[in-house]
């Protein structure tokens, strides 16, 4: 609600969608975070065209600084930090060649990757019970 404090006039003003993207030469990342909380992922090439969504709803986010390792895969982490004492979430990858999401981990903490190696850990670190986890997204 935004008010005029001379005149006491106020005018309802619909809340702004804040959004954040993030490039590689072939494609960009756009998270959008909506007013209720929830997330919008789509990817999308620099020039503006092949735009895919991958995420309409919850809390899911982008697991990596880096977009679309391969040209062919963005890694996604899904959570609810209101009921995840862990801090964990779920690993899930998106191949923009099939359109397809596929879980990686339920339980992933800790993500990286270098090149075509993506890693992971899942577990709980504050009971020792790490495990580490890795895979080479060209063998897919």
């Amino acid at each position: 609600m935004l008010q005029d404090m001379v005149t006491g006039r106020r005018v309802s003003v619909p809340p702004a969608v804040a959004s954040q993207t993030t490039c590689s030469p072939a494609w960009c990342a756009q998270t959008s975070f909506t007013p209720d909380g929830s997330t919008r992922v789509e990817v999308v090439h620099p020039d503006g065209s092949g735009r895919v969504r991958l995420t309409s709803s919850g809390t899911t986010v982008p697991a990596l600084p880096q977009v679309a390792l391969l040209d062919r895969f963005e890694v996604l982490w899904q959570t609810d930090p209101t009921l995840d004492l862990t801090h964990n979430g779920q690993l899930l990858v998106f191949d923009l060649t099939t359109r397809r999401t596929v879980e990686l981990s339920p339980d992933a903490a800790t993500v990286g990757c270098a090149g075509s190696i993506l890693w992971w850990s899942s577990g709980d670190a504050t009971r020792a019970a790490v495990s580490w986890h890795s895979l080479d997204l060209r063998t897919i």
